[in-house]
């Protein structure tokens, strides 16, 4: 899949100068010697590849406030949020982490 992207990437600079990245998270897979091997050559053809920091909930902002509604609404402690807020997000909430 790589190397088609990199094929395309090296069409699209031919064709508009401008390069293709793709973001990556730090996968064994996407850092695997294997495909370090494919780096260079993939560069040559205008494919760059970034890598995300590993993850880190502090600042992920969404993660401040699953954090008060686990802490406090889950618990049954229903002073964090207004009414409006809990009938938001509190099934948005179910859904993700409960698959319904």
């Amino acid at each position: 899949m790589m190397d088609e992207q990199a094929s395309l990437a090296e069409k699209e600079f031919k064709r508009t100068g401008k390069i293709r990245v793709i973001v990556q998270d730090n996968g064994s897979i996407h850092k695997s010697q294997k495909v370090q091997q494919k780096w260079s050559e993939w560069e040559a053809m205008e494919l760059y590849l970034f890598f995300l920091p590993p993850y880190c909930s502090q600042v992920n902002p969404i993660e401040v406030e699953l954090h008060q509604v686990k802490a406090h609404e889950l618990l049954g402690q229903n002073s964090y949020f207004p009414q409006e807020q809990k009938q938001s997000i509190l099934p948005m909430f179910h859904l993700r982490c409960y698959g319904l």
